[in-house]
């Protein structure tokens, strides 16, 4: 049997693993299997770590928190003919079509999708990876969460407390409206003590790449709740409890959360594929392209999601780090390598204007769909049934019912109306 390999069970690769597992028969008929790699034994649902990381633990426990984020692979593909192996990717030799993983040796392939997502970039600042706190998985989130309880218990009223967030993407701004309201809820139950949220980016605007609408409506309300916002303020090096801005700006911080960014996975680096921005350059189909044209490869290979750079006019070589285009880049992939199989042409992927949608706090989101934005109350009702959709679009409709009720009535005891 010639093997598909899927590497990672994020977005994109998840929706490829289902989508070629719905074909498993006919592809079995034609001698292929498909095998899917990730280090977790579990799909995390990212959009909801801040969430988690704002959540007391008299409102769920771990194994609450951990079954409305984390979804065991086995349950999501046991109606699929899918072999998973929870391993680590140790190196890929493209050339000859060979997998090398830490645990489980060599694993060969006639087609690959590389979806191992990105890594936090600290761009070369020095000291701020052992400073700061990041939020890219189910663990980072508690690990924060219990940091920031046991600053705040133990912080003394007159003394104000500083969390700090460096990066004011969707992560950052999600994150900084949520903790404002968890302040307030906390001081409601009688914790005592002075704290301040500063959010700090080196564009000149908060979500520099999203909609002007999104971006004004999203200022307006971390305002309201009380967020400073420091904007075209680069981040220049460490000083013990201090960071210091371009023009010799310090700030001192409790606590330093890092959301400033992602670059490829360091894997990229050393396949023999073209490298344009922040990943790997693919062409029309979602094939990397070979570095150059004396370059032989035994197989093929897709790259999709955070991984991947995809250059056409109307993108200017960027694909925004949101599930959705993912999710779209998994299907195109899936789908080429059965007509690849099959022998007919490939499909093109084509990008398109995303809906997204932004928390900003309580019962409070932006979404934008199309040329429309819609904030506020009806805003936090679309996001909860876009993330429904998601999950009936990966899980059985009763364990997705399940799921999406639980996590509704947990983080509804966190979103205060307004």
């Amino acid at each position: 049997m010639e093997n598909i390999v899927i590497l990672g069970a994020g977005f994109g690769g998840l929706r490829a693993a289902i989508k070629l597992g719905k074909k498993a028969k006919w592809l079995a008929k034609r001698g292929y299997q498909v095998i899917l790699v990730d280090r977790n034994p579990y799909h995390t649902y990212t959009p909801t770590l801040y969430e988690v990381a704002t959540t007391s633990k008299e409102t769920a426990n771990y194994l609450d928190l951990k079954r409305v984020v984390t979804y065991p692979l086995t349950e999501l593909l046991g109606g699929y003919r899918i072999q998973f192996r929870q391993d680590t990717v140790k190196n890929i030799d493209a050339r000859k079509a060979q997998i090398e993983l830490e645990r489980g040796g060599s694993l060969s392939y006639s087609h690959l999708i590389f979806a191992l997502g990105a890594k936090v970039n600290y761009f070369g600042i020095q000291g701020l990876e052992k400073k700061c706190f990041t939020l890219k998985s189910f663990t980072e989130a508690l690990i924060l969460r219990d940091a920031m309880l046991e600053k705040i218990y133990s912080a003394k009223y007159d003394r104000e407390f500083n969390i700090v967030i460096c990066g004011a993407g969707s992560t950052g701004v999600e994150l900084a409206a949520e903790l404002q309201e968890w302040f307030i809820e906390l001081k409601k139950e009688g914790t005592k003590f002075n704290v301040r949220t500063t959010l700090i980016d080196a564009f000149p605007k908060i979500l520099a790449r999203l909609d002007k609408e999104v971006i004004r409506k999203a200022e307006k309300r971390l305002k309201r709740l009380g967020v400073d916002i420091l904007t075209n303020s680069l981040i220049e090096k460490m000083a013990g409890d201090k960071i210091v801005l371009k023009g010799d700006v310090r700030i001192r911080y409790d606590i330093l959360i890092w959301t400033g960014g992602i670059e490829a996975n360091s894997l990229t680096q050393t396949l023999p594929f073209k490298k344009s921005g922040r990943g790997t350059e693919v062409d029309k189909t979602l094939k990397a392209k070979p570095l150059n044209k004396r370059t032989v490869l035994k197989g093929e290979v897709y790259v999709i999601g955070d991984s991947a750079t995809f250059k056409n006019g109307r993108t200017r070589g960027i694909v925004p780090q949101l599930a959705r285009p993912a999710i779209s880049e998994g299907s195109v992939a899936a789908e080429n390598i059965m007509r690849s199989i099959a022998g007919k042409p490939k499909k093109g992927f084509r990008p398109m204007d995303y809906p997204y949608v932004v928390p900003v706090g309580g019962k409070y989101a932006i979404v934008k769909l199309g040329p429309f934005v819609v904030s506020g109350i009806l805003g936090w009702i679309l996001k909860g049934l876009i993330e429904l959709n998601y999950l009936i679009s990966i899980m059985p409709l009763k364990y997705a019912l399940k799921t999406w009720f639980t996590g509704l009535s947990i983080f509804m005891k966190n979103d205060r109306l307004g």
